[in-house]
């Protein structure tokens, strides 16, 4: 017979080992829930991020409908433009993670691109021994483009944060003291590496620069080739080693544009001896039609006679081609309106192609360099990767060409400067890769 007077003993060391168990269970329960309640704020903080930048990017491209005048298809207009801002802001977001896109909701890539400060920069004319920089505008020298030997006087105001004041005409020559652009627009004129060549080759260079429009980096290549020091305006007349740089547009507007800058920054001089600008399909640029057995094109007006036709090819080719430019489109209410991730894979195409043909028309041992305006990995590394699948007997990646510039990211195959990086300053986007040609 069990003694009652044991029960309360043995039941309550039964309810102390059950306390104690329910205890532990209730504290890994607290920790659980705690756990829970940290992921789900930080999930909750993501989707607040998301929706903020979505919802400005929607009321940004719902702006341009405000001209439709009929209620109906103006209804129709804002359904489409905002799905077409919410496809947008979702398509790069899987590029770059929602915590580089969307930031805290407004220090991400999109709120850089969107609404972040510009970057200026002033690209001095020194292709004449009048043209001076205006010293008393309180501009200052570009470290990097100093340090990298670059033979470019580039400056800009509080490293490129404010506005510069408008370029003026020298009185003697009536050409513009400096051409107003991004910084970063001088990097793949620097991966052309144009200074070394002309140092190291008792040659001409030969350069097709294959969508120069709208001239500014025409401008840097003459710039470097030229030693960056003042030039008298007969000297393109008198030295016997005359560079040729083929200055190529396919769009009629935009060759008009790239002959207005040209016109207004390099001496006639210059322009007879060392300058041809064409109009062709860039693609063809390498093919039977075009001569591949020396790769020069001139265009029938042009006084350019080739020195010596021993070498075949170009010594050098730029092919900054025509890419998404998404800085454009975040600033401009109706290209956001009218996005489409189907306009990326077009281009692509378009890409690839401008770059074969670059590959094509260059010499053994020349430099192509590809650059784009877009954050868009598709058309930058992707280009690349399928160029040297197909083409990786011919050329090979320089993946050290940008090395000490100091500014900007590497990528699998280049460079990419993106204007929300703490050493980039507003600057790009703006995606290098330089290829030598085996």
């Amino acid at each position: 017979m069990t003694s009652l007077g044991t029960l309360p003993i043995r039941f309550g060391k039964g309810l102390i080992r059950k306390r104690a168990g329910i205890g532990a269970i209730s504290a890994n329960a607290l920790s659980s829930v705690t756990n829970q309640t940290s992921d789900d704020d930080s999930e909750l903080k993501k989707h607040s991020c998301q929706n903020a930048t979505d919802d400005r990017l929607i009321s940004f491209a719902q702006r341009w409908t405000t001209n439709v005048t009929s209620k109906k298809k103006r209804r129709q207009a804002m359904r489409s433009s905002s799905e077409a801002a919410r496809s947008f802001s979702d398509y790069y977001r899987g590029l770059y993670g929602s915590q580089r896109w969307d930031g805290n909701g407004a220090d991400g890539l999109c709120h850089a691109i969107m609404e972040g400060p510009t970057c200026h920069a002033a690209l001095i004319n020194r292709l004449h021994d009048d043209i001076v920089p205006c010293k008393e505008s309180g501009m200052e020298p570009i470290p990097w483009v100093r340090s990298m030997n670059t033979n470019l006087d580039a400056l800009w105001i509080d490293e490129g944060m404010e506005r510069l004041p408008t370029p003026t005409l020298c009185p003697s020559t009536s050409l513009l003291n400096y051409y107003c652009l991004d910084p970063a627009s001088l990097l793949p004129v620097i991966a052309l590496n144009l200074p070394k060549y002309a140092a190291s080759h008792n040659a001409p260079a030969k350069i097709l620069d294959m969508c120069a429009a709208p001239g500014g980096k025409t401008l840097a290549i003459l710039q470097s080739l030229l030693g960056g020091t003042a030039l008298p305006s007969n000297s393109a007349d008198e030295g016997d080693l005359h560079h040729v740089i083929i200055a190529n547009e396919s769009s009629r507007n935009r060759r008009n544009r790239l002959g207005n800058v040209l016109a207004d920054y390099v001496p006639l001089p210059l322009q007879r001896s060392s300058l041809v600008m064409t109009g062709y399909d860039g693609t063809m640029f390498g093919s039977a039609s075009m001569d591949p057995q020396r790769g020069l094109l001139y265009s029938p007006e042009s006084e350019v006679t080739p020195r010596s036709e021993e070498e075949e090819g170009y010594t050098h080719v730029l092919c900054d081609v025509p890419c998404s430019g998404e800085r454009h489109v975040l600033r401009t209410s109706s290209s956001l309106a009218k996005w489409s991730a189907g306009s990326s894979r077009h281009l692509q195409k378009k890409q690839i192609s401008l770059l074969k043909a670059a590959v094509s028309s260059c010499r053994p041992g020349g430099t192509i360099v590809y650059s784009t305006c877009s954050i868009n990995t598709n058309e930058n590394d992707v280009v690349m990767e399928k160029l040297l699948n197909k083409r990786g007997d011919q050329v090979e990646a320089q993946l050290d060409v940008l090395a000490d510039v100091g500014i900007g990211e590497s990528t699998e195959y280049g460079n990419i400067v993106l204007p929300d990086h703490n050493n980039c300053k507003g600057m790009g986007p703006m995606y290098v890769c330089a290829l030598r040609k085996k």
